[in-house]
């Protein structure tokens, strides 16, 4: 007979290779999560008490719950039964005093507060219908989001009533806008708390509308999204058994309540369970912490780079005793979704987190996946299955490949239809609906019914069956493990491959210089496809980094990407979340659409990862960098760290100007030209000369500011102002030709800025000819600047110059360059 505790051990190990072998603890959360679901909805549907008002009801009753806080904000604490008698007490004075009536829909215009939740429920209690209204926004899109939503009444925050301006409010004549203000809440607190029949708030089916979340509107205006009460029973279980929490848990959120991952996953996770809900009214680093350990929160969420903001962001300390606080809480666990995983073990290091909880899921989406992580094998998830589960899953969701042309799903030529993709390989989420009654599972946009139907693929794997359209696209390993690859339409093509921006941020991300990194692809001149583009914020004290970390960092793109995924481009943003939507996910549009043009990145100082050796250097690109094919003249370099010329720009004769790209210059900053024979813009090359026998000699930089900044009609027969010069140095090995190869210089920080000619005098002798040859080549630039000074001197130049320009022919032995200075006046330094 084996001895017991042997026994016992060895059952131990058993059922933990068991779980490690089939994720057996992950098949046990997803039936916890889908039968809780369940039982709530049949006994919710059996007492016709599905409203979620009655979960507030049945603990502000409950003399277990009844004194426990429901709210924590500011400060201020509400109890279960304290925010039932407000609830009711508002609804008694929406529907007496403002006519609301069941199923009408209320426009809610609020920040994060207390009161944003009294009114919620109070809509509810009265059975109308909520539109969480984006408080940021303003005008047309404000006007928009009202007006779709069919709403004949908004309710508004008094610290965003400015926004109801004039303009706003003749564009919807219908609509009673009412503040909330002091006033008007004492008004609501002193009618009586009325409780309505419960025929008000009847609903005759679980999927019904609860209240309507609006689209983030990053590719057009926001779209109201249905969320039936059943999406809000499966949030709220979804967060409470994936966080394996009770009713002590504190849940912490300042993500917008106007959004689902706020409203429905996080405040009706801690209701749902007869916890607490802390509410800050807004994120920020500064106090996202003091308001976690005021309110002592157990569980708090995130959503997109809220993690990555946090962990860059400095400690704070102690000032009493100097203690690093990043670890003083009690929080037990993050829940939420777009943790990335150059971030995860970062965040959970730092912060002492236990649990990483990953959701994967959208307002108006059929499905959702989570990920319950206390290790690195689940690192960077957003959906991860056992053998059971992911069977169960994988009958009703799956993967199909994309024709990255038409960003569609691809179809078989033969049959038409569509093709799943093998573990692994990154295909589209598509969840299966029931082609009889797509609303089943599928509720669509509030009143919009060609939006609705562009989210739904019809004849995917056969003839009349219907799946929901994620636009997402994930890989799904064999181990169960669902990763987030790109969004359609993010994802672009270069040199015939396709480049995830997400998957090349995670790698950019793990350089430990960088702190955020947003990919997108750029349309170039004269290329296909798009070129990769790297917005970065670099953990820099100040100005532009030392050129060994752009080095480093183009070392590690190489290192850890295929060569085409390496972004060819790197732009430099000032701070983190910078392009976030209000949730912190962030945003690619206006990126794209500002590209690498020097005009459009407002100053950002943009580089050009050069092709070629394998860590080829970072050269920062804010001169002519677009000119045609096989342009000849001049290199023209802003030299930072770098002597390498790379940016060619045209030589220009003032009578017959090229078109050639406008080049923003900042003030300030130093231009470099290099002079060479390779290139050195000869105005006379039937004479012949031997390239070997020149041998530069004085230079001088020229700026005249185009009239009305019109670079390409002005002759440059305007004011001249000389901003450089440089004398000749002696050469080693030519005593009488003294020459300068590198002439570098400064555009004065006080130019005023503008279109402006620059222009580049370079003075050769030549022993073949005897002449002391004159070169001019000139570039379009925009100067970029505060501005401030006025050049004193200014000089008139020929339009076009000939050979002999300046002095004609000197003898040979007269050709003292060290004794030589051309005309004109002393630079002017601003």
């Amino acid at each position: 007979m084996i001895p017991l505790p042997v026994a016992a051990a060895g059952a131990i190990a058993g059922t933990t290779y068991l779980n490690a072998r089939f994720s057996l603890a992950h098949d046990l959360l997803f039936f916890r999560i889908s039968s809780a679901t369940l039982l709530s909805l049949i006994r919710a549907r059996r007492a016709d008490k599905i409203n979620f008002f009655y979960v507030l009801e049945k603990h502000a009753r409950d003399k277990a719950t009844a004194n426990r806080p429901l709210i924590l904000f500011e400060g201020r604490s509400h109890t279960y039964a304290e925010t039932y008698d407000r609830v009711l007490r508002y609804g008694a004075w929406l529907r007496e005093h403002l006519g609301v009536r069941e199923r009408d829909v209320v426009a809610l215009d609020y920040q994060n507060s207390d009161d944003f939740i009294f009114l919620w429920f109070a809509l509810w209690a009265v059975g109308a219908k909520p539109a969480f209204i984006n408080h940021n926004l303003q005008e047309s899109a404000l006007v928009h989001c009202l007006r779709v939503a069919s709403a004949r009444l908004a309710i508004v925050d008094p610290r965003v009533a400015d926004f109801l301006t004039d303009d706003v409010r003749a564009a919807l004549p219908g609509m009673q806008f009412v503040v909330f203000s002091p006033t008007t809440e004492a008004q609501a607190l002193r009618q009586d708390p009325v409780r309505y029949p419960d025929a008000v708030r009847s609903e005759s089916d679980h999927i019904n509308m609860a209240l309507l979340i609006y689209t983030s509107g990053t590719t057009g205006m926001p779209k109201p999204a249905v969320v039936s009460w059943a999406k809000i029973y499966m949030a709220s279980n979804m967060s409470a058994k994936g966080t394996n929490a009770t009713g002590d848990d504190i849940f912490y959120t300042c993500m917008p309540l106007y959004h689902s991952a706020a409203s429905c996953l996080a405040f009706c996770s801690a209701l749902f369970l007869g916890a607490t809900g802390a509410i800050g009214r807004r994120f920020s680093t500064k106090t996202f912490w003091k308001e976690v350990r005021e309110t002592q929160a157990t569980v708090i969420q995130y959503v997109g780079e809220t993690c990555r903001y946090l962990t860059v962001a400095p400690p704070e300390i102690d000032p009493v005793t100097g203690e690093n606080l990043d670890k003083k809480h009690r929080v037990r666990a993050a829940m939420g979704n777009g943790l990335r995983p150059d971030v995860w073990d970062r965040f959970k290091d730092r912060f002492g987190i236990d649990i990483i909880y990953e959701i994967y899921a959208a307002t108006e989406g059929a499905a959702g996946l989570w990920n319950v992580s206390r290790n690195s094998f689940g690192k960077g998830a957003i959906g991860r299955f056992g053998l059971l589960s992911g069977a169960v899953v994988g009958w009703r969701s799956t993967l199909v490949r994309v024709d990255n042309e038409t960003e569609q799903p691809w179809r078989d030529p033969k049959t038409g239809l569509c093709q799943r993709v093998r573990p692994g390989e990154p295909g589209e989420f598509i969840t299966k609906l029931p082609a009889e009654d797509i609303k089943q599972r599928f509720q669509g946009y509030y009143g919009n019914e060609a939006a609705t139907n562009s989210k739904i693929l019809r004849d995917v794997f056969e003839k009349g069956d219907a799946w929901f359209r994620s636009g997402d696209v994930l890989r799904w390993d064999k181990d169960g493990r669902v990763y987030f690859h790109d969004r359609i339409g993010d994802t672009y093509r270069w040199k015939s491959e396709n480049v995830s921006t997400a998957e090349v941020a995670q790698v950019l991300g793990l350089h430990p210089a960088v702190q955020e990194a947003n990919v997108y692809g750029v349309q170039l001149p004269h290329h296909d496809g798009r070129a990769g583009c790297a917005a970065l914020v670099l953990d820099t004290a100040s100005g532009l980094p030392e050129k060994k970390v752009l080095d480093s960092l183009a070392a590690h793109a190489r290192a850890s990407l295929p060569r085409y995924a390496v972004p060819l481009f790197v732009r430099l943003v000032k701070e983190v979340g910078a392009q976030t939507t209000s949730t912190n996910k962030q945003q690619k549009q206006a990126l794209r659409e500002q590209s690498v043009d020097p005009a459009k990145v407002q100053g950002d100082p943009l580089f050009w990862l050069k092709d070629g050796t394998d860590v080829a250097p970072v050269i920062p690109i804010t001169a002519a960098h677009f000119n045609p094919p096989g342009y000849q003249g001049y290199k023209i370099d802003p030299i930072i760290g770098s002597s390498n010329p790379n940016v060619t720009c045209g030589r220009l004769a003032f009578d017959s100007a090229p078109k050639t790209h406008i080049a923003d210059v900042v003030a300030g900053s130093e231009v470099g030209f290099r002079v060479s024979a390779d290139g050195r813009g000869n105005r006379n090359p039937e004479k012949g000369v031997i390239p070997t026998f020149w041998h530069p000699g004085p230079a001088q930089a020229y700026l005249s500011r185009a009239p009305d900044d019109d670079l390409y009609s002005y002759k440059g027969d305007g004011d001249w102002f000389k901003i450089a010069y440089a004398g000749p140095v002696n050469d080693s090995t030519w005593s009488l030709w003294p020459k300068v190869s590198d002439f570098n210089f400064t555009i004065p920080s006080t130019t005023p800025p503008g279109k402006y000619l620059l222009r580049i005098e370079n003075f050769m002798p030549t022993a073949y000819t005897g002449y002391l040859q004159f070169y001019v080549n000139c570039a379009f630039v925009n100067i970029i600047g505060p501005g401030g000074g006025t050049p004193t001197e200014f000089v008139r130049i020929p339009g076009t110059y000939t050979d002999d320009d300046p002095d004609g022919r000197v003898p040979e032995s007269e050709l003292k360059l060290m004794d030589y200075k051309p005309p004109g006046p002393e630079p002017w330094t601003g």
